[in-house]
């Protein structure tokens, strides 16, 4: 793979199928190559084994005179996901933003908008508005509580629900002071791997708040990089799930972080930063994402009609005659070797190039296998 300029990769694959151990070869690969690897989202979570050794029986898949090396890694933990899930690991670092780190209009991805109705939507939009323009300084989460119950140019049933609502910010522990706020700026220069643990972001009030934690972290990202507060570091950002967080077909909470990736991907040419896309549901993935992509991965068994699919969205030349395209994917797919010792041949699909067949190198450092518990 070739990162002399920006490169977007998306890895596809059921549960099992060696996603995240191709994703962890090219990433354990990139670092050492100065491009730093940022996990946007380890739902698992597992990217944090790189910052132990390789394992001995793993080592053979190496790169003939490859020796194992970890990575500087830090995993950071959203509070809120925290204090209800109450998942533990001496190796993460909890974070909390807060109220005064993010912009008014970014309020309408946390509070329930949905409940509003159509008056209350109204107003909300133009109080939101004001905001924008006012002066008015928010450094907690109760100051702009009592900001809103101020207010007598919005109706009781609207209010009402804005205050419920951030009421419910204040007691998931979305915004407060508890813990430090990520300094992702910060981390990025020190070349730290920072690791964005999202265990138990399943539930929906938490998709919505992770989604926002997200865009944030995103955001600061890009700005950064366009005002040279990152230098001319090469980046590579990956997303496990991706078909969660730039869908097609978005809900409220999807679209904030959808087009932050979407302009991420499209912004970050200019600015060396490239993306790894893991997901298991690629039809389902905005396709202004999916046709920025220069490397396809296939493995085994995937589900041929999805892969055709993606070949006519970012390589219609290859797809020119379907039939003739269907019986080809479908020898070269059934041609895929897997071996009793773990190695596999995947499916490589290079923009400008063709299909090729590959077998990866083992990361070059500690992977996760399943049921394992890494502490």
């Amino acid at each position: 793979i070739n990162f002399s300029t920006p490169v977007r990769i998306l890895i596809l694959g059921a549960s099992g199928s060696g996603k995240s151990w191709l994703a962890r070869s090219i990433i354990s690969r990139a670092y050492f190559a100065n491009i730093l690897p940022i996990i946007m989202t380890d739902i698992a979570p597992e990217y944090i084994t790189s910052i132990y050794p390789l394992q001995e029986k793993y080592k053979k898949f190496l790169i003939k005179g490859e020796e194992s090396k970890t990575l500087p890694m830090k995993m950071f933990y959203p509070y809120f996901l925290y204090k209800e899930v109450k998942f533990e690991s001496s190796l993460q670092q909890i974070f909390q933003y807060n109220i005064s780190s993010i912009l008014p209009t970014d309020l309408f991805a946390f509070v329930d908008y949905e409940s509003f109705g159509l008056g209350g939507r109204l107003e909300l939009e133009n109080l939101i508005a004001r905001m924008g323009k006012g002066k008015e300084k928010f450094e907690s989460i109760d100051d702009l509580l009592n900001f809103v119950n101020r207010r007598e140019d919005i109706s009781t049933l609207t209010k009402r629900l804005l205050l419920k609502s951030l009421a419910n910010l204040k007691i998931s522990g979305v915004f407060g002071n508890d813990y430090p706020p990520l300094d992702i700026i910060n981390l990025i220069n020190n070349n730290v791997v920072v690791d964005i643990n999202l265990f138990g972001w399943q539930r929906l009030e938490f998709k919505k708040y992770v989604a926002v934690y997200l865009s944030l972290i995103l955001r600061d990202i890009i700005t950064a990089k366009q005002l040279k507060k990152i230098g001319n570091k090469k980046l590579v950002l990956l997303f496990e799930e991706l078909h969660e967080f730039a869908p097609k077909k978005p809900t409220k909470w999807q679209e904030v972080i959808k087009r932050e990736i979407e302009t991420a991907v499209f912004t970050g040419r200019k600015e060396d930063i490239s993306f790894i896309f893991i997901t298991q549901s690629p039809e389902t993935i905005s396709p202004s994402v999916i046709e920025q992509c220069n490397y396809i991965f296939i493995p085994r068994g995937f589900e041929r009609s999805k892969v055709m699919q993606i070949v006519k969205e970012i390589a219609p030349s290859q797809y020119s005659t379907p039939y003739n395209f269907g019986i080809e994917i479908t020898n070269l797919m059934g041609s895929l070797k897997q071996w009793k010792d773990g190695a596999r041949e995947w499916l490589v699909l290079e923009r400008g190039r063709g299909i090729f067949k590959i077998v990866p190198f083992a990361p070059l450092n500690h992977h996760k296998e399943e049921g394992e518990v890494i502490e």
